[in-house]
């Protein structure tokens, strides 16, 4: 997670890069960790990227996966930068 803002504190830039892993029983989900990144600040430059592996576990039902990983790493960014 990298952010960017201006001495008013507007953030210009937003970059939210995942790393993570892909269940064996489905090679196509990908947890969508910046999926929150892209619609609760607004900025003019963003970069939302993932690079995954392939893991040797089965995937089953979760509830909102990655949404709440990856919205805390948002707002701990967020919380940081307003703090610095």
């Amino acid at each position: 997670m990298r952010l960017a803002a201006n001495k008013d504190g507007k953030l210009l830039a937003l970059a939210h890069q995942t790393t993570t892993h892909y269940a064996i029983s489905d090679g196509k989900f990908v947890e969508p960790c910046g999926d929150c990144s892209k619609i609760m600040y607004a900025t003019p430059n963003s970069l939302i990227s993932y690079a995954s592996f392939d893991e040797h576990y089965y995937a089953y039902h979760t509830r909102g996966p990655g949404k709440s990983t990856g919205s805390f790493a948002l707002e701990s960014a967020i919380d940081e930068l307003l703090l610095s």
